[in-house]
């Protein structure tokens, strides 16, 4: 009898020919070096009660939580947690910009705060003198120097990730002018 019987979402049980679907569960299992250090330093935060450096955290992992459930994985890569921490400080960097210009600076010190507990994660990118020399590579790879679009698609291909995509672009845009 059990066999003619299946367990719905909600614990009861229907009759097998119904097919009804399973429900599908995330374990969010953190395994990855970075995932690994935000946890750790979660719990610091909670014993030197620093509430900045808490709430970031907490916005982080709730990121990475939502990144493995959008992924489909069970648990974040470092190049995937990177990702994620990336698309953050970018985020904070764009409010802070705007809340200055805005007058407010106090807002700006707050995202200001929370971007510096981001950056702990982050691998530094590139400087100017760095990413300037890449640009003239790619310039010399994309074949038509005057396309911005193929040069920058040069340098990101060969040092994404490891280059700021705004210097980028403001560097290819003095470079290509020079020609």
């Amino acid at each position: 009898m059990a066999s003619l019987m299946q367990s719905t979402t909600h614990g009861f049980l229907a009759p097998a020919c119904y097919n009804l679907p399973q429900p599908t569960t995330y374990r969010l299992s953190f395994h990855a070096a970075i995932v690994d250090e935000v946890t750790e330093q979660m719990k610091v935060a909670m014993k030197a009660k620093d509430t900045v450096k808490l709430g970031t955290i907490r916005l982080v992992r709730s990121a990475f939580a939502n990144a493995a459930i959008g992924l489909k994985v069970d648990a974040l890569s470092d190049d995937q947690a990177v990702d994620v921490l990336r698309k953050m400080a970018k985020m904070r960097a764009e409010s802070i910009d705007m809340y200055n210009k805005g007058g407010a600076t106090d807002r700006a010190e707050a995202e200001q705060a929370e971007l510096d507990v981001l950056n702990q994660w982050l691998p530094s990118l590139a400087d100017e003198d760095q990413t300037r020399e890449w640009v003239l590579e790619a310039i010399e790879q994309a074949g038509d120097n005057s396309n911005i679009g193929k040069v920058m698609g040069a340098l990101m291909k060969a040092h994404k990730g490891e280059v700021d995509g705004s210097l980028a672009q403001k560097v290819v845009k003095e470079e290509v002018a020079k020609l």
